[in-house]
């Protein structure tokens, strides 16, 4: 099993800019390899 995730820090920007970064980040995550998380 492995796993990628993403942390995403709210600055009170918009909701779908918060879900954009998260999606960002969470494909980032894949690309860089197995067990990666990035924030």
């Amino acid at each position: 099993m492995t796993i990628s995730s993403e942390i995403v820090q709210w600055d009170h920007t918009s909701i779908s800019e918060l879900i954009k970064t998260a999606d960002r980040l969470l494909y980032q995550a894949k690309r860089s390899g197995r067990n990666t998380i990035l924030q």
